[in-house]
């Protein structure tokens, strides 16, 4: 009986990367997975990024099972990708960002861990990180931008903890079935750290996996949303982090609950209200450093308690 391969849809908002277009789709025709439909749409980028992308498909788009490209007026980055999900006949589904790379067997990895656990419906592994000359500036970006081993990620015990307390999920390496966009809805347009708001809603139905390689490469530029260099861009991530968690509570329960309730805290809660001025002095990202630490003691204690467990076994 021959193996199912599921069609993939690699999706890319364009908009502002001239100058790494050409990269990024050069990395995701590199692929060893060979179904895959690529689209495109230029959210109306001011730049010549359209031409580059139009010369490009000229003489490679015959890789590809289907391609689908168009330009149009500005909407902005969350209702692009949105639409391009709804315009995805794959049944796998993995964005990047136009600026982001692939590695060659990224895809195929993603699928893989998917096939191995249907009970999922989003896979995310960790990625390189770049500068915008493409120098590499960290091997590991979950370790070198948030402190955080690989191990933690692929441990079910403290992957919902690293979630929730220390957000930490690289955009190019993750992969969604697109029956769970279908199912659960698109990304929230309330939000500009859409990705945020969309894996807690996943981590709420407990449906999402690690798989424990480098699968993509990050661009880190100063001007990114997720990177902000200026102090406003950072109080002003830190607000909207701060709405989406509280949108997000009441899908929680138990434990998962409390530990997103002291993410929330984090986050400077506003003045005004006796109760919140007492809040704000409370020191919650003691507290969340604290609750990280717990969580990964357990994990390296069941990971010693496992290897002994086996090695008995062993000796019988």
């Amino acid at each position: 009986m021959t193996e199912h391969v599921p069609l993939v849809s690699v999706v890319v908002p364009y908009f502002a990367h001239e100058r790494f277009i050409v990269p990024c789709l050069d990395s995701i025709a590199a692929q060893s997975y060979r179904r895959i439909e690529l689209l495109i749409i230029d959210d109306g980028s001011p730049d010549e990024g359209a031409r580059r992308i139009r010369q490009w498909l000229s003489g490679a788009s015959s890789r590809f099972e289907r391609v689908h490209f168009e330009s149009r007026s500005n909407r902005g980055p969350i209702p692009t990708l949105n639409e391009l999900i709804t315009l995805a006949r794959g049944e796998i589904v993995a964005p990047i960002a136009s600026d982001d790379l692939f590695l060659p067997d990224s895809i195929e990895l993603r699928v893989e861990a998917l096939r191995r656990h249907p009970e999922v419906n989003l896979v995310f592994g960790d990625a390189l990180a770049i500068d915008a000359s493409g120098h590499v500036i960290a091997d590991s970006f979950l370790k070198s931008f948030f402190g955080v081993s690989p191990y933690f990620m692929n441990n079910p015990g403290s992957l919902a903890c690293e979630l929730i307390l220390n957000w930490c999920v690289p955009g190019p390496a993750f992969a969604v079935r697109r029956r769970y966009y279908e199912d659960a809805g698109l990304y929230d347009t309330r939000f500009a750290i859409e990705d945020r708001a969309f894996y807690l809603r996943v981590l709420a139905n407990g449906g999402l996996r690690f798989v424990p390689a480098v699968l993509g490469v990050y661009r880190v530029i100063q001007q990114s949303l997720s990177r902000p260099a200026e102090p406003a861009a950072l109080s002003r991530n830190y607000a909207e982090l701060r709405r989406i968690e509280l949108d997000a509570l009441e899908r929680f329960c138990g434990w998962k609950k409390l530990l997103l309730r002291v993410a929330v805290n984090t986050w400077a809660p506003p003045d005004g209200h006796p109760r919140r001025r007492i809040l704000a002095r409370f020191p919650w990202r003691v507290l969340r450093r604290l609750l990280l630490g717990f969580s990964r003691l357990v994990a390296r204690v069941h990971q010693v308690l496992h290897k002994a467990g086996l090695r008995t076994a062993g000796a019988r």
